[in-house]
């Protein structure tokens, strides 16, 4: 009840956060790798599998919040204007 009394900042701040990691998945974690610089010992392929699976997490979460904005934005004003 808290949380959907104070949708509008709950949504502005998720959006905030995965917009921000969105940056810095694309944009600053590929100019902060160096070269050539080694991977963790468990596996020469340690970096490209942990840097997939944050991009996979990244956009399953962003999926979910705009269903969520859909679904607490969007739906509701369709559907008193269509019926």
């Amino acid at each position: 009840m808290t949380l959907s009394r104070h949708k509008k900042w709950v949504f502005t701040v998720s959006g905030l956060l995965i917009g921000s990691n969105q940056l810095y998945v694309y944009r600053f974690a590929p100019r902060l790798q160096k070269p050539g610089a080694a991977c963790p010992s468990n596996g020469p392929n340690a970096c490209n599998v942990a840097s997939q699976f944050s991009r996979i997490v990244l956009w399953i979460s962003t999926t979910i919040y705009a269903v969520g904005v859909f679904s607490a934005f969007i739906l509701g004003a369709l559907l008193m204007h269509v019926g």
